[in-house]
């Protein structure tokens, strides 16, 4: 059984004098670096499905960007870092309204972190001056696209898992709701992407869970 203990709009973390904000749009700001931090958006994936006779509309690629858009502008990022799986598949109409949006950004810088999704050419991403790491350590922050056991960092942030939990109510009556999953000094992000699915996780298995929903955070 899972009980709601708190809730707030944004949730902050404070790790070695930096402050990280949990954001209700399943993203966190970095305040001292002005940097969103954002996991497996999975942009393309609409397009895969249609591609291979799965009927679905390509209006969740385009929420997704509106949602990306909507935090450039309330939280005015010098930087936008992205753990991994930012593109579904290879390339598509949607990797075209992303890359619009980030020509409107031009001055924020894009970086991502590649995932096992990321299969676009490499050119593709210089070209639209998107930086490329397998991994990337900011005075021992580590961001990464799956959890790692053999870097060296003060804290980890990582996504991959898509994590969720599902949340039991009267009767047989249940939600399943994304989640930040924070286990000693590691966080994994949810799922920015909403046609991603979730991995039901163990309350257990995690020292605090952050769960989105209702445009709020709740910690359990």
């Amino acid at each position: 059984m899972i009980f709601i203990i708190f809730a707030s709009i944004l949730m902050e973390l404070e790790i070695s004098n930096q402050h990280f904000l949990l954001l209700s749009q399943k993203a966190i700001f970095w305040q001292e670096k002005k940097a969103l931090i954002i996991s497996d958006l999975h942009l393309g994936k609409a397009g895969h499905f249609r591609k291979n006779g799965i009927a679905i509309s390509q209006a969740s690629a385009l929420k997704d960007l509106e949602i990306l858009n909507n935090l450039i502008v309330e939280y005015a990022p010098l930087s936008i870092i992205f753990l991994g799986d930012l593109f579904h598949s290879e390339y598509n109409k949607e990797w075209e309204d992303f890359i619009e949006l980030r020509k409107f950004f031009y001055h924020i810088s894009f970086i991502l972190v590649k995932g096992n999704h990321d299969i676009i050419q490499s050119e593709l991403f210089s070209k639209n001056h998107i930086s490329l790491y397998d991994s990337l350590n900011v005075e021992g922050i580590l961001f990464s696209h799956e959890k790692t056991e053999n870097e060296k960092f003060v804290f980890q942030f990582y996504g991959h898992t898509h994590p969720g939990i599902k949340i039991k109510g009267y009767g047989k009556l249940s939600l399943k709701l994304p989640c930040f999953a924070q286990k000693e000094n590691t966080l994994m992000l949810p799922a920015f992407g909403e046609l991603t699915g979730l991995h039901i996780i163990h309350q257990k298995e995690y020292d605090k869970i952050y769960v989105v929903g209702n445009e709020k955070i709740y910690a359990v």
